[in-house]
């Protein structure tokens, strides 16, 4: 019935589709750029050469990609991927209003999730959407390097997507609590092993 409408939600998934594309390929390139690094410096320690002097593009690659956020590259790229990937999300979930405007003309909506202020209420799940999506990926990039951090993002994740269905504020509010005090745990932590 209403055309004009499906169009636009076709044309918004699909560039939201591109957007996150981008977004996943650099939070891959980071996150496995640094996998890569950490697990040559495991090597390393597990030969025990900790005291043998480490190649030139050796401490070029641990400059860019270890040391968790200290690292030149890794936490501006990982930021931004993640970023990317919940505007994506963001603009896939804004392209759903003009469907929903449509829907509450005939229908009453006001008791179900989808009442209320449809773009406040797609800006908050596209940031647990697309946070979780980079806590996803991270987690099966880093299972075989630190599995521990790699479960816990996974954990993470899955929260993620429970709270996404719940799609409470207050819930959302919770998570992002626990999301701060997990990568403050894992920032400190990355600055210990050093």
């Amino acid at each position: 019935n209403h055309p004009k409408v499906a169009a636009g939600v076709m044309t918004q998934t699909i560039i939201a589709m591109v957007i996150g594309a981008i977004g996943i390929l650099g939070l891959l390139y980071s996150e496995v750029s640094s996998c890569l690094v950490y697990r040559e410096m495991d090597q390393i320690k597990a030969a025990e050469l900790d005291s043998a002097p480490k190649s030139v593009t050796l401490q070029q690659k641990i400059q860019w990609w270890h040391g968790g956020y200290s690292a030149v590259y890794r936490p501006v790229l990982t930021l931004a991927a993640t970023l990317t990937i919940v505007v994506a999300s963001c603009v896939a979930l804004l392209g759903q209003c003009g469907v929903l405007d449509k829907v509450s003309e005939e229908y009453d909506l006001s008791g179900t999730q989808f009442g209320g202020d449809c773009v406040l209420r797609a800006i908050m799940l596209s940031v647990v959407d697309g946070v979780g999506m980079a806590l996803f990926l991270s987690s099966i990039v880093w299972m075989c390097t630190r599995t521990g951090f790699a479960l816990g993002a996974l954990f993470l994740s899955a929260a993620s997507d429970l709270v996404r269905s719940l799609g409470y504020a207050w819930l959302v509010l919770v998570w992002a609590i626990v999301i701060a005090g997990a990568a403050f745990f894992l920032i400190r932590s990355c600055n210990e092993e050093e």
